[in-house]
């Protein structure tokens, strides 16, 4: 899960709750980013997808 430490309309503890029951989720706060899509963010998501789908 990616998630912006600047979003006022979910707050990180919020957030991280439905995370802790997927086996193997990671959270990752990026903290200059907020809500809304961000260069931040987007990059994020590109490391993310590169580990998903690497075999473990």
């Amino acid at each position: 899960m990616i998630h912006g430490r600047r979003d006022m309309s979910c707050p990180v503890a919020a957030a991280w709750s439905p995370g802790e029951r997927v086996a193997g989720q990671r959270l990752i706060v990026l903290d200059d980013a907020g809500h809304l899509r961000s260069e931040s963010k987007r990059l994020a998501l590109l490391r993310a997808h590169e580990r998903f789908g690497r075999p473990q």
